[in-house]
């Protein structure tokens, strides 16, 4: 695909590979995973109060400081490290265990056949290598690198379906600690899986095959729902599991009904100023999708004003009055390209009918640019 003279374009195009292979690993743990399912819902409720809030001219302070410290708590409980790990260091949290799947996994997706402890190693972002890397850490204390290649995965899916994800990991990681390695190294991916959760327990995505309507969202629910009829529940799990077998369409993957290419992100957002729709929200009606693309920004504008922190703006219209506040960030479709005019920017026009004011002016009252 690339020459030798062709090496920044390969770097860029495979740092774009990995990017996308990450969040899509994210993506499945939202409706697979329980831990994750609940984060995400009790954001999506705060979403609802958000605009509630936005709705009310009157915008009470009080309302504000109690989203924001709701919020804050959110993030707290992802963060928390729980449990003992068997090198005494302290315990793990759920985003350490989310980032350490979407880290393995990604990779694991690009080198399906011949994925080295070394690759994954290199692929731990040292800006933040607790947090990418700690899951990882641990398992390189206590096994070998096959072992931490081939199990990780499942150990990370079993402890995020758990109610304290952290204890449960290291719980784990102890009773495997404690058998011979030699039985350790014999144990797969399945039947690790099948020995925790069964066709005979109830998960996330049983629950989602029985038809259970288990989030407050519509799309949520279509898509819990979409992923749990495309197979059996066992070959399900494993998959949640194991994205990279989705991500390389091997495996497990082949064994899905071929609905499972819609369970997909429903939003692509790339730098130079577009997005697209894709997945199960391309069946939907224009209206549903623009629920979707407005319950989104919602949620984007929720994190910017509670949280007041900073948030990267992909939006090419940089001479836009709005765009240095960054409240807009998550809001779909994109405004304008570049070579545009910011002022026919349709996020701009939302906002100002929910709020009724002008976005630099509510910008300017809420917001530190």
């Amino acid at each position: 695909m690339f020459s030798d003279g062709d090496r920044s374009d390969y770097d860029r195009w495979y740092r774009a590979q990995i990017t996308y292979r990450h969040e899509v690993v994210h993506f499945l743990q939202t409706f697979t995973t329980a831990k994750i399912f609940q984060y995400c819902e009790r954001v999506r409720m705060a979403a609802n109060e958000f605009q509630k809030w936005l709705g009310n001219k009157e915008r009470d302070a009080a309302a504000l400081k109690t989203l924001s410290s709701g919020l804050a708590a959110l993030e707290r409980d992802l963060e928390r490290e729980t449990g003992s790990d068997p090198t005494g260091e302290g315990g793990v949290s759920a985003r350490q265990l989310m980032e350490a799947s979407a880290v393995l996994e990604s990779l694991r997706s690009l080198t399906p056949s011949s994925l080295q402890i070394t690759q994954l190693l290199d692929a731990i972002p040292q800006a933040n290598r607790r947090l990418y890397g700690r899951v990882i850490g641990i398992m390189a204390c206590a096994f070998s690198p096959s072992v931490i290649l081939n199990l990780t995965p499942a150990l990370v899916y079993l402890s995020l379906n758990a109610e304290d994800s952290g204890r449960m990991f290291c719980g784990l990681v102890r009773t495997l600690g404690s058998l011979p390695i030699s039985a350790v190294e014999r144990i797969t991916p399945a039947e690790l899986l099948d020995s925790y959760v069964g066709n005979e327990k109830k998960s996330l995505i049983s629950m989602f095959a029985a038809g259970e309507r288990l989030s407050v969202s519509p799309f949520w629910n279509e898509l819990g729902s979409a992923f749990a009829k495309c197979g059996s529940i066992d070959l399900l799990h494993r998959v949640a599991a194991y994205p990279s077998s989705l991500l390389t369409e091997s495996n497990w993957s082949l064994q899905l009904d071929d609905r499972i290419k819609q369970v997909m992100p429903p939003i692509f957002m790339f730098e130079d100023g577009h997005g697209q729709i894709c997945g199960l929200a391309r069946s939907f009606s224009d209206e549903t999708i623009r629920q979707l693309l407005c319950a989104n920004a919602m949620i984007g504008a929720m994190y910017r004003v509670a949280r007041n922190d900073d948030y990267y703006n992909f939006c090419g219209q940089h001479e836009c009055p709005a765009y240095s506040y960054a409240l807009c960030h998550m809001a779909y479709p994109l405004p304008p390209p570049p070579h545009g005019d910011w002022r026919q920017c349709c996020a701009l026009r939302s906002f100002e009918e929910l709020t009724g004011n002008a976005f630099q002016t509510f910008a300017q009252d809420h917001l530190d640019a």
